[in-house]
C-alpha cells in the first residue's frame, strides 16, 4: 500500500503579475488531499475519488488506460491523460496501472480553489517517483507556484526568474491572525467580474512588478494590524487599475470597516478579509451579503503559531 498527502494552497499576493516577474506570497493550508494505492481484485485500475466524505467521481479503467466506465466521462479521460503521460515519464512497463486500486480524497470543496488539481500532481508524482515540476508542465494542469506551495510546509515567496522558479521559505506567523479571515467569493454578485488570466494583459510596466514584489516582501515582515491593511489596499489599487476593474471592497462592501483583497482571478476563489471586528460580527455582515463561508486564518493556514 502506497500513501500520500498534499496540502491544499493560497496565494495572498501577487495575482496578475506573478508570470511577469513579481514576487508572490502564498501559504500552504491544513485542508489537502489524501492518496492512497492498494492492490485491486480486478484486472486494470479502479479509481475513486471523495469530496467532504462523498464520492463525486469513480472511474474504472483498461491496464492500458482505456476508459471502461465513470460517473464523468470528461474528468476520467483527463485523468487518464494525466496518468499516461506520468507513467511515460516514470519508464513504468505497459502494465502498471493493472491491478491498482487508487482511492483520493479532498477535505475542501473543489470549486473553493485551494488546489484539487495541484495536489493530485504531487500525489501521483510521489506515487510514480518523477517529479511534479515536469509533469505539470507537460500536462498544464498546474503552475510551478501551485506545485511549489504544495510541496511547502510554511509560507514562500515565490517569483520567476526567465524561465526558472526562486521559492523562499519565510516565516510569516502574523501576531494579527486574530485579525484575518478568508472569504469565499465564488457565487452569485461576485462572477460580474471579467475573469482573465494573467496572459490575458498588456505586459506591465517593470515598476508595477517590482511594486509588488514590494509589497510582498513588506506584507511578510509587516508587525502591525493597520499597517497590514494599508499594504492590502494598496495591492488591491495596484491590481485594480492594472486589470481594470474596480476592488471587491469598493464595489461590493463598501461600508466593511476593514480590508478586503482578491486572492487569484478577482470574483472568484478566496478573499482575505482584515478587521477589528469580532468573528460574529464579520460573520454576520457577510452572511447579510450572501456569503456564509468564511474561516479565520488560523483554522485554515498550516503551521500558524497561537
Amino acid at each position: 500500500m502506497k500513501e500520500s498527502y498534499s496540502h491544499g494552497k493560497v496565494l495572498l499576493s501577487g495575482e496578475y503579475l506573478m508570470t511577469h516577474g513579481a514576487v508572490a506570497l502564498a501559504v500552504p493550508l491544513r485542508r489537502g488531499q489524501y492518496f492512497q494505492v492498494t492492490e485491486g481484485a480486478d484486472e486494470g485500475l479502479v479509481w475513486q475519488s471523495y469530496c467532504n466524505d462523498q464520492l463525486c467521481m469513480e472511474a474504472r479503467f483498461s491496464s492500458s488506460l482505456g476508459l471502461l466506465s465513470s460517473m464523468d466521462d470528461e474528468r476520467a479521460l483527463l485523468l487518464a491523460e494525466i496518468l499516461d503521460k506520468a507513467r511515460r515519464m516514470s519508464h513504468k512497463g505497459d502494465d502498471f496501472f493493472n491491478r491498482k486500486f487508487v482511492v483520493t480524497r479532498i477535505d475542501f470543496d473543489p470549486d473553493w480553489g485551494f488546489g484539487n488539481a495541484t495536489t493530485l500532481i504531487v500525489n501521483v508524482s510521489r506515487w510514480m517517483g518523477i517529479d511534479p515540476f515536469q509533469l505539470s508542465a507537460i500536462t498544464k494542469e498546474a503552475s510551478n507556484y501551485d506545485i511549489a506551495c504544495v510541496l511547502s510546509h510554511h509560507p514562500i515567496l515565490y517569483c520567476r526568474e526567465g524561465h526558472q522558479p526562486h521559492v523562499q521559505q519565510v516565516t510569516f506567523c502574523p501576531g494579527f491572525a486574530d485579525e484575518l479571515w478568508f472569504l469565499f467569493l465564488g457565487q452569485g454578485q461576485m462572477h460580474s467580474y471579467r475573469l482573465g488570466h494573467d496572459n490575458d494583459y498588456v505586459t506591465p510596466d517593470v515598476r508595477l512588478v517590482s511594486r509588488v514584489s514590494l509589497l510582498s516582501h513588506h506584507m511578510v515582515s509587516c508587525g502591525d494590524a493597520s499597517t497590514f491593511r494599508a499594504l492590502m489596499d494598496e495591492h488591491e489599487r495596484i491590481v485594480g487599475e492594472y486589470i481594470g476593474e474596480t476592488p471587491v471592497k469598493q464595489r461590493f462592501f463598501s461600508d466593511f470597516v476593514g480590508s478586503v483583497k482578491s486572492l487569484g482571478l478577482w470574483g472568484s476563489d478566496f478573499a482575505l478579509v482584515a478587521s477589528d471586528w469580532e468573528h460574529a460580527r464579520i460573520s454576520d455582515y457577510f452572511a447579510n451579503k450572501g456569503l456564509d463561508v468564511l474561516f479565520p486564518y488560523r483554522e485554515l493556514v498550516l503551521n500558524v503559531e497561537s
